[in-house]
């Protein structure tokens, strides 16, 4: 199929799914979500940005998979439950490929987040480690408040070495 600039993929629908209820960031949390004003616990971006990922991985294959680009915008929670559904449009055909463009909308026909997906012709390069700088997780996790972080130059480094079989 030809990507050209305006060309409108399928949507892509899904049922939100909140699996971080028991989360340490009780913003996944119903009753704690609920005392900030939120109607229940928020459905986690790293969820919502797999959402997004399927659009680009239906239209690109499995070289997008292994080796393209996408970048969300999050601008409204989803909450448990919700019909999220991920439009995607081709906004240019760069010298690097197609640019589509996504929104993520729920039941109201909010948009939720945004981003967009490309597969560059070449893989780009990935950071080395070194390219971040390392600190030890603090004993006491300190509550998130603008001040608070605001003084802490790294969060902490949460470090777990991969072996085969270590993960069930």
């Amino acid at each position: 199929m030809a990507l050209t600039a305006g060309h409108v993929l399928p949507p892509y629908r899904v049922t939100a799914h909140n699996g971080a209820l028991h989360s340490d960031n009780k913003i996944h949390d119903n009753e704690v979500a609920k005392q900030y004003g939120f109607a229940g616990g928020l459905v986690p971006g790293v969820t919502v940005h797999a959402y997004m990922c399927r659009p680009p991985a239906e239209t690109f294959g499995r070289e997008w998979v292994a080796h393209g680009t996408i970048s969300t915008r999050f601008l409204k929670p989803f909450y448990e439950g919700e019909m999220v559904t991920v439009e995607a449009t081709v906004a240019a055909a760069t010298a690097h490929g197609p640019v589509l463009n996504l929104r993520a909308l729920n039941d109201a026909g909010e948009v939720c987040a945004t981003g967009s997906a490309t597969l560059p012709a070449r893989p780009v390069e990935a950071p080395t480690l070194t390219d971040f700088p390392a600190a030890p997780l603090p004993s006491i996790r300190p509550f998130a408040t603008r001040g608070a972080l605001e003084a802490i130059d790294i969060l902490g480094t949460h470090t777990q070495p991969a072996r085969p079989g270590a993960i069930e």
